[in-house]
């Protein structure tokens, strides 16, 4: 009972953020198309077109609503003249991916937290709801707290 509960009210939030995730996106004037593709073909995002294409069956661990916002932060940060096509990744090897998770994670942080005190702020739920890897939780809490040397004082 309590499992069914707690992953409604995850399927509620992710559903509140992707309403301003999508609000963002349409603001900037880009298309969203929704494939039913192979479950390894990734997301994409062609700046020069303001169009983003999201496969509905991708394999990924992430949600919809954050490889949304990946996607958008690699649209705020294109170079149209240098990339005509990004590719949603997790890994942060290449620069602009690193980048676009880390403008993704400022995003959400923005939206979740921003009406809440450090000390009532829990950077482990941003983690859990996105189901991001560990390798991402320092970037996870300096986007959650306004000053990340707090958390030492709680």
């Amino acid at each position: 009972m309590n499992e069914e509960y707690f992953e409604k009210l995850k399927k509620q939030q992710l559903k509140d953020l992707e309403d301003v995730v999508d609000n963002k996106i349409f603001n900037a004037g880009i298309s969203i198309e929704y494939i039913n593709g192979p479950e390894d073909d990734p997301d994409l995002i062609i700046p020069a077109r303001k169009m983003m294409i999201i496969n509905t069956n991708s394999n990924v661990d992430q949600p919809i609503v954050y490889r949304k916002g990946h996607e958008l932060k690699h649209y705020e940060e294109a170079d149209p003249l240098s990339v005509a096509v990004y590719e949603y990744s997790l890994l942060c090897k290449r620069q602009e991916e690193r980048s676009a998770n880390e403008g993704a994670i400022k995003m959400f942080a923005s939206i979740m937290y921003s009406d809440l005190p450090n000390e009532a702020r829990d950077w482990t739920k941003m983690v859990e709801l996105f189901n991001l890897p560990t390798w991402y939780n320092q970037m996870v809490m300096d986007a959650v707290y306004d000053d990340p040397t707090e958390l030492l004082r709680y």
